[in-house]
C-alpha cells in the first residue's frame, strides 16, 4: 500500500506482493515511505479470508498504538497508531502484520489497504496506495536426474518445496528395474 504526499516528496503506504506455501506463516511490515512529520495513521486491511488470515498486527515505528482490530471472518484487519509527542520522518514501518496461508497452491489474494486517515497532527496528508497481493505456493516434490556408471551406488535426496507445518509425508518412487 502507497500513501503519497503531494508536496515536495511522494509518501507512501507500501504492501509488497508476497508468496507462501499452504499452512506457513509469514510477518509482513506495512511501510509508509517518504513520510514528513507524519503523527498518526489509521488504516484497514482487505483479504480473501478463504486464502490467507491475519493472526496479529504488531507495532511498528509509531510510539502509541490507539487499537487493532482483526476480523478474518470479514476479510479484514483495522489498525491505528499515533506518535507523539513528535511526528516521524522518512521510511516508517506502520505495522507488522503476521499472515497465515490457508488457502490451496496456487490461490491469490488481494492485500488492499484503505488509508482511513494520515495526519502530521492538524491536517490530512495527501497519498496514493500501493496495495499488494498474497500467494499460496504449491508444494512441489522432485528427485534429482542421476547418471552412474555400471556397479555404482550413490544417495540421491528426494526434495520437498513450500511445505510448512508438514507432519509427515508418503511418498511413492516408481523406477524402471531393468536400469536401477
Amino acid at each position: 500500500l502507497t500513501v503519497a504526499n503531494n508536496s515536495i516528496s511522494r509518501v507512501t503506504f507500501a504492501f509488497e506482493d508476497f508468496a507462501i506455501g499452504k499452512a506457513g506463516e509469514i510477518t509482513l511490515p506495512i511501510m509508509i515511505e517518504n513520510l514528513d512529520g507524519g503523527m498518526g495513521a489509521n488504516i484497514i486491511l482487505s483479504f480473501d479470508p478463504d486464502i490467507v488470515q491475519v493472526l496479529d498486527i504488531t507495532g511498528g515505528d509509531f510510539n502509541l498504538p490507539l487499537y487493532t482490530l482483526i476480523e478474518n471472518d470479514n476479510g479484514n484487519a483495522q489498525h491505528a497508531v499515533l506518535n507523539f509527542p513528535a511526528g516521524l520522518s522518512g521510511d516508517v514501518v506502520f505495522a507488522n502484520v503476521t499472515l497465515e496461508a490457508i488457502g490451496e497452491g496456487g490461490d491469490t489474494s488481494p492485500l488492499d489497504l484503505e488509508v482511513v486517515s494520515l495526519t502530521d497532527g492538524v491536517d490530512e496528508i495527501t497519498h496514493e496506495v500501493d496495495n499488494g497481493t498474497f500467494t499460496v505456493l504449491n508444494t512441489i516434490v522432485s528427485i534429482e536426474d542421476v547418471a552412474l556408471g555400471a556397479g555404482e551406488t550413490t544417495t540421491v535426496p528426494i526434495m520437498i518445496e513450500n511445505l510448512d507445518g508438514g507432519m509427515g509425508a508418503n511418498i511413492v518412487l516408481s523406477f524402471d528395474p531393468d536400469v536401477v
